[in-house]
């Protein structure tokens, strides 16, 4: 699938924290469209405004199938369980870097906001590759549905 439209959300790694991330977004704004960007076989919602993009996000082909450069925002969740945590939190950023970077080359610039696992992987020289940062343990569903709807 090759998501085409503007404005959306893009929701990366399926959790159940993206699961209730996107219900808080569709219960706020019922008509925003959401792509998820996972490895699972088939998508892991149904509804019309939820989209899926089966593959490897940190992948350049895969994040354009899903738009990220025209993308409102772009949510980089970590995976339920992680066996590693610095593991999780460098995927997230490694994937978080390949967006700025894409986006650099196109002068565009989504929002991106990213679940880190350890408080201490938070710095400032990841300040370039990510707009917000929302930590594991504090509310977060609501939160990363706010923050990837506000107003930039």
């Amino acid at each position: 699938m090759v998501y085409q439209g503007k404005n959306h959300v893009v929701m990366i790694t399926w959790s159940e924290k993206a699961k209730l991330s996107i219900m808080e977004i569709l219960n706020e704004k019922k008509t925003t469209d959401i792509v998820v960007i996972d490895k699972l076989e088939e998508a892991p919602i149904d509804d019309d405004n939820v989209y899926y993009v089966k593959g490897d996000p940190s992948k350049v082909e895969i994040l354009d199938k899903a738009n990220v450069l025209e993308a409102k925002s772009v949510c980089l969740f970590a995976s339920d369980n992680p066996v590693d945590v610095t593991a999780e939190d460098g995927k997230v950023l490694l994937i978080a870097s390949t967006i700025k970077q894409m986006a650099k080359m196109k002068n565009t610039y989504p929002y991106i906001v990213c679940e880190i696992l350890d408080e201490d992987h938070i710095n400032n020289g990841h300040a370039d590759w990510v707009d917000d940062y929302i930590l594991s343990h504090k509310p977060f569903s609501k939160l990363m549905a706010a923050t990837a709807l506000s107003e930039k």
